[in-house]
């Protein structure tokens, strides 16, 4: 889509409906697990030291 808002614009019109289909694809959840497993590598570099 980034290419495409890019190229022919149209964000401002398609945004809310994309954000809405990455929600239906489970963005909230895969952020989630990402998070949690960076705050913990970030939290296993401070105690290396």
């Amino acid at each position: 889509m980034k290419a495409s808002w890019i190229l022919n614009g149209g964000i401002e019109e398609e945004w809310e409906s994309y954000l809405q289909k990455m929600e239906d694809y489970g963005l909230s959840e895969y952020l989630e697990i990402k998070q949690k497993y960076f705050d913990a590598y970030i939290e296993s570099l401070s105690e290396e030291n």
